[in-house]
């Protein structure tokens, strides 16, 4: 998990036109003071952006997607292009429940973008763009994920086919958007995962775990506990057979691992800890303290 970025500015747009709801925090501590003028309204440009626009044409009822950024800016390589780190987190309601369960949570450290004070941000998916490109592509992973955590699986096929040709278009030169073979995270890597047929056991997953699990607590807690540890089993037979780094997988746990840890804290069988120690050995320490 990102740690928290403090000495933020955080400014806060409200709509009624878009299905995203995203809160947008910039930091600029690492940037020379007489250096930030152009940026000061960076985060308000880049919220109104993001919940101004119509991303499907589906209906998502009265509910928006939770999103949550943190960008922090750290250098400025030429007259206004500027490096950047992003960490992007989003969330939906759980089922008869006042919770939100968490969705995604990536970090992506490779980000150069060119930009101007008030200029205007316009949504053009025809042509790559290393500002808008990079916000569409996370918005189609958003709303992919969401649409998988509900019925029918894989309902977020087509928003991750939308990300993957943002990724096409970028060129070979554009910083973050390699095809990335290293195992490390990359924009095309991740959704690759996404979209390839080997990974259909995980997509599946997500609405195992999310619409037959989590958001079936309330209403079917013993059938909910079978799905979750259904999907948790399939993850350690993927990993064992597939891939054991996929990205995708710890994608899920490293927004996912609080919410697991929460959820069999009281559970009777402790069996289920050791096997979330073996599936996810990034957060091993949470599941074994609960033993």
């Amino acid at each position: 998990m990102i740690v928290m970025l403090i000495g933020a500015l955080l400014w806060s747009v409200s709509t009624a036109v878009g299905q995203i709801e995203a809160q947008v925090t910039v930091n600029l501590d690492q940037i020379p003071g007489s250096s930030r003028d152009p940026l000061q309204s960076f985060g308000a440009d880049i919220q109104k952006y993001i919940n101004s626009n119509k991303w499907t044409t589906e209906d998502i009822g009265n509910d928006k997607i939770q999103v949550s950024i943190s960008i922090f800016f750290t250098s400025i390589p030429s007259t206004n292009t500027y490096d950047a780190q992003f960490f992007i987190g989003s969330s939906r309601p759980v089922y008869k429940s006042e919770k939100n369960t968490a969705m995604l949570r990536l970090v992506d450290d490779s980000w150069e973008f060119t930009y101007v004070k008030n200029q205007p941000l316009y949504r053009d998916e025809t042509h790559f763009d290393p500002l808008m490109s990079f916000i569409n592509y996370y918005m189609y992973l958003v709303l992919g994920y969401d649409f998988d955590s509900y019925s029918p699986p894989l309902s977020g096929t087509p928003y991750f086919e939308k990300a993957i040709a943002i990724c096409a278009q970028a060129p070979g030169s554009a910083k973050g958007w390699d095809r990335s073979t290293s195992g490390a995270f990359s924009k095309y890597s991740f959704v690759e995962e996404l979209l390839n047929a080997k990974y259909q056991t995980i997509r599946e997953g997500m609405y195992l775990y999310n619409y037959k699990g989590i958001d079936y607590l309330t209403v079917k807690p013993d059938l909910a506990y079978k799905n979750i540890i259904r999907f948790i089993q399939n993850v350690a037979d993927f990993k064992r057979s597939v891939n054991p780094r996929s990205l995708v997988v710890k994608a899920f746990f490293d927004a996912k691992y609080q919410e697991l840890a929460e959820i069999f804290r009281e559970y009777p069988d402790k069996s289920i800890l050791q096997l979330l120690s073996t599936v996810d050995p990034s957060h091993e320490s949470t599941y074994l303290n609960l033993k």
